[in-house]
């Protein structure tokens, strides 16, 4: 067995967490997150903790804001 490469596992995690985030942004529920995804709930709570302590969500928020404002 061979581990994934570091540099991909964490690009796949982060595109998880952008998954979330932009579910979650459009007024998606966790239920309703984690039946899109195939995640269970509370690992729809960690995908969205995880991207709060990255600082992925104010970024998702911030280019949400801009966007609307253009």
């Amino acid at each position: 067995m061979i581990a994934e490469p570091r540099d991909r596992y964490e690009q796949r995690a982060k595109q998880r967490r952008a998954r979330a985030v932009d579910l979650r942004l459009q007024g998606f529920s966790y239920r309703e997150i984690a039946v899109s995804t195939g995640d269970s709930i509370g690992t729809v709570g960690r995908l969205l903790a995880d991207a709060r302590r990255h600082g992925e969500w104010a970024l998702a928020v911030a280019r949400r804001a801009a966007s609307c404002t253009e």
